[in-house]
């Protein structure tokens, strides 16, 4: 007969064994860098066209 312990499934949490890597510090900040070059370049090429 098969021990009840043995046949006890675990269930682990995806997000707990693979975190969201957007929710680290580094990658924020690489993405706010980006975002902020493209807004400051969207507005001077705007500007520089009137």
């Amino acid at each position: 007969m098969i021990n009840e312990s043995e046949t006890e499934l675990t269930c682990h949490r995806y997000v707990d064994d693979h975190p969201d890597l957007t929710n680290e510090l580094a990658v924020m900040i690489i993405f706010a860098v980006l975002y902020v070059h493209i807004f400051v370049l969207g507005i001077v090429g705007n500007v520089a066209v009137l």
